[in-house]
């Protein structure tokens, strides 16, 4: 499994218009893939994408 970064602009709801971002998970094994297991490390996934968006913004994520 490999995360690739996604980013969109939503045609309507709060962030309307705004560029967007999240993660894409792409499966290489999908034999192998456990979804409940991936689930579970889906705060994990949430925090290092966090810190990289803020590395690579030089702020916080939230700025």
């Amino acid at each position: 499994m490999r995360l690739r970064e996604a980013y969109f602009a939503p045609a309507f709801s709060t962030f309307q218009g705004k560029t967007v971002g999240g993660v894409q998970l792409h499966v290489h094994d999908r034999e192998s893939f456990d979804p409940a297991g991936r689930t579970r490390q889906v705060p994990d996934i949430t925090a290092h994408v966090a810190s990289c968006t803020a590395d690579r913004s030089g702020g916080s994520p939230q700025e």
